[in-house]
């Protein structure tokens, strides 16, 4: 199992539309095959900054996941808007 811990860091300006790109991304993503867990959640006291928490069955998986199309159009909107800081953890 591989589980992803990626901190966003977001302007105020961006929120909204960070949310709006995270919203489809978590919608489609928790459909793909492999996907045991994908959420995020914003700090409630700092609501610039957000956590996208993901777990994946295989790395074989995860990699399909990035080939998807809400991957590669949305993932790079986010980019776009915010900083991140990525962990990875496997079991």
């Amino acid at each position: 199992m591989i589980t992803l811990i990626i901190e966003y860091h977001v302007n105020a300006a961006s929120e909204h539309s960070f949310i709006e790109y995270m919203d489809a991304l978590t919608q489609y993503s928790q459909k793909d095959e492999g996907c045991l867990f994908y959420q995020y959640y914003q700090q409630p006291h700092n609501p610039s900054i957000f956590l996208l928490l993901e777990e994946w069955s295989s790395q074989e998986f995860l990699n399909l996941h990035a080939e998807k199309e809400h991957f590669k159009r949305l993932v790079p909107e986010l980019v776009k808007i915010s900083q991140s800081n990525k962990r990875r953890f496997e079991n």
